[in-house]
Formats: C-alpha cells, structure tokens, sequence
C-alpha cells in the first residue's frame, strides 16, 4: 500500500515543480516619472543622443528611466510606444514617456519629438528643422520644452510646412537686430542677460544689449527710442522677478505686436534659470520669425527638403503589420496551451485513477466471493495499469512543456528581450 502512495506523492510533486510561480507585484510609485524610448538618428537608435536627453531631463531634477524596447519597437511613437510598455509594465501615476529622432538633410538638420502622458493617454509633439545645428543639443533643449508646455493632440503638420495658401499675412523682412536686456529685482541678471545673448547670436541676427536707463522697460516710450515702426528689429525683455520668477516679452516693430513667456523656478539655482532663460529664448525667436508673432500659429517658410516626412522605419513599418504579427503570436501561444493542457490532463486523469482504485482496493469493492473462497486485491492490476499509464503520460508532459516553451521562447525572442524597470 505503501508504494502507490509514495508514487503518487512524488508525481504530484513533480507537477508542483513546473507549476508557474506567481510573483507579488512591486507596488508603483507615485512621483512623477519621465521614461525615455530611444532616440533615433533616422531608424537607428543613437545611444548618444539618448544620452543628451537623459541628462538634460535629469539636470532639471525629473526623474528619469531609460528604456530598452526590442528593435521592432523602435520605430514607433505615442500612443503605440505607450501600448506595448503598459501591455507589459505597471507604470507609476503622473508617469509619461518621451521619444524622438532626427536626421540630416543637406545642410538641415531636422528633429521631431513626442510626450506621451500615460495617466490620460495623451500624446504631444514638437517638430523643427535647424541649418547644420547640433542635434544631440536640439533634441535636449526641445524635450524640455515638451515637457514642460506640451500641446496635445495628434501628431500635426509642422507649422512651418503649411501650404503658402496658409499665410494671410504678406511675407516679412528678416530681423537683423535683437536689442536685450535684463532687470528687475530679482537675481542673476548678469547670468540671464549672458543667456539672452547665447540665445540669440546662433540665430545670425546682431544682438545689441540695451545700455538706456528707464523706469518702465515696457513703455512705448522705450520702444519709440529704439526701433521705428515697421523697421526690421525686435526688442527683448527679461524682467527677473523674487523667487526665480522671469518675465520674457519679445516686441516685434515690423508688425507692431509682441510675445511673452514666464519662467517660474523657484529651486533653480543661476545656471538652471539660465538655461532655462536660454531655452525659452529660443522658441521665441523661433515663433516670431514671421507675422505670427504675438498672433495664433502660422505657417513660416521652410526648405522643402525639411518637410519631407521621416521615413518608415522597416522594423515598425506599419500597425497592420505589427497587428498581423500580434495575432500569429497569440494563436501559437493559444495552441501551445491547449498541447500543455491535454499532455498534463492525461497525467493528472491516469494519476487521479490510480489512486481510486488503489483506495477501493482496500474496501469491500476489491474483495470477491467465488466458489465459497475470497478473492482480494481484484483492483490491484487495474490500479497499477492506471499507474503505468501516468507514469508514461508524465514522460510525455515533461519533455512537450519543455518543447513547447523553448519553441514560444524562440518564436518570440524580441517580446521576451523586454525587461521592465525596476
């Protein structure tokens, strides 16, 4: 009697051994978070870029994770980047993820990124295009600015690629001179003029610091006494407030209007604000190279070879495809269930047998009057038939799990090269 039972024993045991084990989850963390997809330099992902944008997110104190998706993700952006993290990761609240790419064209060079927020499923981009500018530093300074002013919605045209039906607005002279100065009460004004100057001479417009002592740097009066109405300058103001607090305006005379931003950081130390002074500076300028400034969007003119749409990556060539390859995966994984579930169900039937028929051997059921003389263990030889046979279909469970996952393992090998940030 003993020996079925020990049998059995160590067969259920065997089966507890390649059970799955259930782990507990990690508990998400609740802070803010910025995970970054790999930036591309065209369809490769650049590892120094990627490096230029984790540091600038990290130097203005968000904390970031660098992910490592498998190549056929690498092409994608937004929403489906977000879809497959999330198919796979337990992301933080108020947790987001930035990717983007970039290319030279001829003497251009030409960046787009996005902002996923993977609280409200929202995605924004940033698009522009440089002549021969640095785009690791592009790329940092522009994730920054989507972070933090994004605007949300579909991927749009860029601005500057608009049809010239767009414009209602008659082209402009070139800027040539940018007259800058910063005051207030606040600190680092030295700094932050030397921020508003950096941000300004790679433009190729003269930048020319305000020397004029007035009490209201935002009069008309100052204006009058700089440029002339319609005269192909711009004026540019920094007011530092308490509390690293700026107040940027940037007057334009050809169109008589003007532009503001504010800056606000209070833990910014002199060359954070600085740089964010830079930062903010820059997508000034950028918008009021045309009518638009101080005006809704508008279409500015651009080289056509920079509106040209980036190329489809050949790893992530379309959803369809990726759809496709999603639900051959799912039909083997279905499949290769169902093989497990039978293999292991034979055994586990065959065993439960055995273990019947040994118990009822014991009782009156295994015993048999015949010819006036007993007649026991009469279930004995069935019982051990159905021990035979889950010994057998066990030999046949083990080796087809085993099959059957290094199989699923090898037919999904870039969806098992994911691991999730601890």
């Amino acid at each position: 009697m003993r020996l079925p039972l020990l049998l059995l024993a160590a067969s259920w045991l065997i089966v507890a051994s390649f059970a799955p084990t259930v782990h507990a989850a990690e508990p998400a963390k609740d802070n803010p978070h910025l995970y970054v997809w790999p930036m591309l330099r065209g369809c490769t992902a650049d590892p120094e870029l990627q490096r230029a944008v984790e540091t600038a997110l990290r130097r203005n104190a968000y904390p970031v994770t660098v992910l490592h998706p498998p190549s056929d993700q690498l092409g994608c952006e937004g929403e489906a980047c977000a879809q497959f993290f999330k198919a796979r990761c337990a992301p933080g609240s108020f947790s987001a993820i930035v990717g983007g790419r970039g290319e030279s064209r001829g003497k251009w060079t030409v960046y787009s990124l996005w902002l996923h927020d993977l609280a409200t499923g929202k995605t924004a981009f940033l698009d522009h295009y440089c002549p021969g500018c640095d785009l690791g530093q592009k790329l940092a300074d522009s994730a920054q600015l989507l972070v933090e002013r994004p605007a949300w919605g579909p991927h749009p045209t860029p601005p500057f690629c608009l049809s010239p039906e767009a414009q209602t607005k008659p082209s402009l002279p070139p800027i040539q001179r940018v007259h800058f100065i910063a005051f207030g009460e606040g600190r680092h004004k030295s700094a932050i003029a030397d921020a508003l100057e950096s941000a300004i001479r790679p433009t190729g417009i003269k930048p020319v610091p305000i020397t004029l002592h007035v009490r209201d740097y935002n009069s008309p009066e100052l204006r009058t006494r700089l440029v002339s109405a319609g005269q192909p300058d711009q004026i540019l103001l920094a007011e530092v407030l308490q509390d690293g607090k700026v107040e940027l305006t940037l007057y334009d005379a050809r169109v008589g209007s003007a532009e503001t931003h504010s800056i606000e950081c209070p833990a910014c130390d002199k060359d954070e604000l600085a740089k964010k002074v830079a930062i903010a500076t820059g997508l000034l300028l950028d918008r009021c190279k045309g009518v638009q400034c101080g005006a809704p969007p508008m279409s500015a003119p651009a080289p056509a070879e920079v509106c040209t749409p980036f190329q489809a990556c050949r790893s992530f060539a379309s959803s369809s495809a990726s759809s496709v390859t999603g639900s051959t995966s799912s039909v083997q994984a279905r499949h290769h269930r169902i093989l497990t579930g039978l293999s292991w169900g034979l055994f586990g039937a065959s065993a439960a047998t055995s273990a019947v028929l040994f118990g009822l051997n014991q009782t009156a059921a295994g015993a048999q009057q015949s010819a006036g003389s007993d007649v026991s263990n009469r279930l004995a030889a069935p019982a051990w038939t159905a021990a035979g046979l889950a010994v057998l279909t066990l030999g046949v469970a083990i080796p087809t799990t085993r099959w059957l996952d290094r199989s699923s393992a090898s037919s999904s090998k870039n969806e098992t090269a994911f691991v999730c940030p601890q």
